[in-house]
């Protein structure tokens, strides 16, 4: 009886265990769905002879995203890009960018961006391990990174620089002559959770 008694005061306080660990556990933030607010950008800069070409890419979603424990340094996840939604403020020269000898966007209509890892440096500074596929092609860099928490969500920035020839972007010969092929990308994405309306 004394036996019985004591496996069920056990019994209790491990329920009661279970219950406050539930309750205090950080949420894991992998079971959210998150998307790309409207104010996040992708643009990008190109040295050239005339003149320097700015743009970006007006169409942008997140195919993949999850974050343990609200944890930045867990962050995985799958930038899509739209290429054939470049602007750089000139129809004919976007038009042109679409074409076979640049992003092929009829073949290739995305760009692709995988988050393979990312290790915390110091405060909100991060190194992110990506992965950028264009036209079929990869090519892996090391990005340093800004990660700001935010009351909903967080906001994350950064730059680098790719070589266009890397990816199959080679251009005509006239493009070629006035037109750098190092590229400079720049990023401003706030992810914020799906709300359910």
């Amino acid at each position: 009886m004394q036996t019985a008694i004591k496996f069920s005061i056990l019994m209790k306080r491990v329920a009661g265990f279970a219950i406050l660990f539930l309750l205090f556990s950080p949420i894991n933030s992998a079971e959210l769905k998150w998307k790309l607010a409207p104010q996040s950008t992708v643009s990008f800069e190109v040295d050239a002879t005339l003149e320097n070409v700015t743009g970006f890419f007006g169409e942008k979603s997140l195919k993949q995203f999850s974050m343990l424990a609200n944890k930045p340094e867990t962050i995985r996840g799958v930038l899509s890009i739209q290429t054939a939604s470049v602007s750089t403020g000139n129809s004919k020269r976007d038009n042109h960018l679409t074409q076979d000898d640049f992003f092929y966007s009829e073949k290739y209509p995305e760009a692709v961006v995988e988050v393979l890892e990312i290790e915390k440096e110091d405060g909100d500074r991060y190194l992110a391990y990506v992965k950028m596929t264009i036209r079929g092609q990869s090519k892996e860099y090391e990005v340093p990174v800004k990660i700001s928490r935010l009351e909903s969500g967080f906001f994350t920035s950064g730059k680098f620089r790719v070589n266009r020839n890397d990816f199959g972007i080679e251009g005509n010969v006239l493009t070629n002559r006035i037109m750098d092929d190092s590229v400079i990308l720049r990023f401003q994405l706030l992810v914020v959770p799906v709300t359910n309306q």
